[in-house]
């Protein structure tokens, strides 16, 4: 477990006891202020992605998915280039419960640094940019849909599949991330299947993520633990972890036996000999 300091933990409680002290002298009673319970996180999964784009290196992504105690999660990303001279992406997306977006931050280096933060509301969101020594802008947005599942992030696909697991459904789950946008996500699981990582041959769980109609996603997480394999947008993009999970339910394939030795054909019987001709005395 991670404990996490949360301002409200110590602001609200403060702020009582300010309130209780200004009328102290109209009542003697004391009131006890209650706390907050701290929320504790716990990292539900963690890696590396390899991703390819259009069979050409595109990036490598260390990421990290944690569950609060209150339900929320948070995602957090550091995104390296392979092309050097594009910036390195600190990415931190905070979830709430049935998985609507509360806040995405986002942090690049390079030539000119650049400093995102979105607060989401239910129909809007609040955007903070700082880009360089320029001032920072404040602006309000009719709905950031991509920064959930059209930044370039493919760990965020794995999220939507743990909230689609957790309802136990066999059905697809539908998700609209702001109530009055039509705009939705199915998720629905197909049938298990295998796959290759590094050199073991792996039983794992997948899924399909539909992404408004339009971008279809292919997730693949291991049998028990959910823990992300690989995410593939068919001829586009394939992100696929670089190490096997530490987990001790994975399921490894083993290997098809040898084929049995083809039988020998079997002996053709022997002829049997021919008769001996009579033998002759050479008279007529």
């Amino acid at each position: 477990m991670i404990a996490r300091f949360n301002i409200g933990v110590w602001f609200r409680p403060a702020l009582s006891a300010v309130v209780l002290s200004l009328a102290g002298c109209a009542s003697t009673s004391v009131q006890e202020v209650t706390k907050e319970e701290t929320i504790t996180y716990k990292t539900v999964d963690d890696g590396t992605l390899n991703v390819m784009a259009n069979n050409q290196p595109y990036a490598t992504e260390q990421y990290t998915i944690e569950k609060g105690s209150d339900g929320n999660w948070t995602a957090t990303a550091l995104v390296k280039p392979a092309q050097p001279e594009q910036p390195t992406r600190d990415v931190r997306l905070e979830l709430g419960q049935n998985m609507q977006p509360l806040t995405y931050s986002e942090e690049t280096q390079g030539a000119s640094p650049l400093k995102v933060f979105i607060s989401f509301g239910a129909d809007k969101a609040t955007v903070l940019v700082k880009q360089g020594s320029a001032p920072e802008a404040n602006k309000e947005m009719a709905g950031v849909f991509d920064v959930f599942l059209g930044d370039g992030l493919f760990h965020h696909p794995a999220l939507l599949v743990r909230n689609h697991v957790a309802k136990n459904t066999t059905t697809p789950s539908e998700f609209k991330l702001f109530a009055d946008k039509d705009l939705k996500v199915i998720v629905s699981e197909l049938e298990p299947t295998t796959l290759q990582l590094t050199d073991k041959t792996l039983g794992v769980r997948h899924f399909l993520v539909d992404i408004a109609g339009t971008v279809k996603e292919h997730v693949w997480v291991t049998q028990d633990d959910l823990r992300l394999l690989k995410v593939e947008i068919p001829k586009a993009v394939t992100a696929t972890r670089v190490e096997i999970p530490e987990t001790s339910q994975l399921t490894a394939v083993p290997p098809p036996p040898p084929a049995p030795p083809m039988p020998a054909a079997p002996a053709e019987p022997a002829k049997p000999a021919a008769p001996a001709k009579p033998a002759t005395s050479g008279k007529k």
